[in-house]
């Protein structure tokens, strides 16, 4: 009983007047107040037609309504809408706002539209062409200051090695500094994808000449190099620490020049000193298979891998300022 008298309730508040024809009776003759006449309100039908719908403001508020669904006709009923319908006139209102401001401006206004348009869109233009050239100009600039970090990295690590060979001479004779035959960069060759590798002279040989395979690769960012990582590869069943151990002393050559290479504010002295805190550290854990250095803007990484036979030992140097 209840619920039959919620129905009825609900249609005597529901307008008979079709949503549809009410709302393209107001998009198209709503200047005029013909929608008003048409759900029986007379009195705001004729003002709306004195004033051309409130210079269009009265217009467009009634669309807004009507296309909410909120209209109601002169006995206070409601217009209901669907939510495609609804949907339908939040599409067609702007398109209709478009063309009334189109009918209703002067040729003057018209062409003083477009120039604007225009405008905005020849300063979007030069924008965008600004942001453009911006960029290239960082990007040139990147990569000259790319490629002097390159030649300056490639001259220190090889100034490096130089020094190596000349203190073994000074300790050792010079037929020891010449059999020590070390390999120095010859070519490096930068990507585009961030990341470079060295290519060398010669293999790369440790005091041991147990190396099977070796590497030095590192990655760039904004101009400058942020990474550099030396890579060897041994066939031994040794330890971890054990090999590690070993391994620190077999590439110290290399690795005190990597160090002093990437930093290039620091004396090779310093880059030897560097490297035997590293060094210490393994030794002070044997349990672990590697050791890290944090100092300044560099953090130094040396590691080992086991893979069966294969015992890898790696020496990052990377930047904080990434």
């Amino acid at each position: 009983m209840n619920e039959e008298k919620i129905t009825k309730q609900a249609e005597a508040e529901r307008s008979p007047f079709n949503w549809t024809a009410v709302f393209f009776i107001s998009l198209f003759l709503g200047f005029f107040g013909v929608d008003r006449f048409y759900i029986g309100k007379k009195i705001s039908g004729v003002i709306k037609l004195l004033t051309l719908g409130g210079s269009g403001i009265w217009w467009l508020v009634d669309l807004f309504i009507i296309a909410s669904g909120k209209s109601t006709d002169a006995s206070k009923r409601k217009i209901l809408n669907t939510s495609k319908q609804r949907i339908l006139a939040f599409v067609l209102i702007p398109l209709a706002i478009v063309v009334v401001v189109g009918v209703f401006s002067s040729p003057e206004e018209r062409e003083q539209i477009k120039a604007e348009q225009e405008q905005r869109t020849a300063e979007r233009e030069q924008r965008k062409q600004t942001e453009l050239e911006q960029k290239k100009a960082e990007l040139k600039q990147e990569k000259l200051l790319l490629e002097s970090a390159v030649n300056d990295f490639k001259k220190a690590f090889n100034e490096g090695i130089e020094k190596f060979i000349t203190e073994s001479k000074k300790q050792a004779g010079k037929q020891t500094g010449d059999a020590m035959n070390l390999a120095k960069i010859e070519k490096i060759d930068v990507k585009e994808d961030g990341t470079f590798i060295v290519q060398l002279d010669k293999k790369i040989n440790g005091v041991s000449n147990t190396i099977k395979s070796s590497g030095i690769v590192g990655t760039h960012k904004k101009g400058h190099i942020s990474s550099v990582t030396l890579t060897c590869d041994y066939v031994t069943f040794a330890s971890c620490n054990d090999f590690l151990t070993a391994a620190s002393v077999d590439i110290s050559f290399y690795a005190m020049a990597l160090i002093h290479s990437v930093n290039g504010n620091l004396e090779f002295g310093e880059a030897m000193k560097k490297y035997g805190q590293l060094m210490g550290k393994i030794i002070e854990n044997p349990k672990d298979c590697s050791s890290k250095l944090v100092e300044n803007e560099f953090v130094y990484t040396f590691s080992g891998r086991i893979d069966g036979n294969m015992r890898t030992v790696t020496l990052m140097i990377k930047s904080q300022k990434d």
